[in-house]
């Protein structure tokens, strides 16, 4: 998976559930990776679901 360079990145501002938040903390332990490193990384994997899903959908209605 591609993480883009630090020089692209762009600082935001998000509210979430403070138990999605412990869950998340928790899983990236596990990982032993820092957890906002595995937001992104899961944000990144569904948006390129999401990104083939629309694809397909696109060329079959066309």
């Amino acid at each position: 998976m591609n993480i883009v360079p630090a020089t692209t990145l762009k600082t935001i501002s998000l509210c979430i559930p403070e138990n999605l938040l412990n869950e998340l903390k928790l899983l990236a332990n596990k990982k032993d990776v820092p957890y906002q490193s595995l937001l992104k990384m899961f944000l990144a994997e569904r948006v390129q679901k999401e990104l083939r899903m629309l694809s397909k959908e696109m060329v079959e209605n066309s």
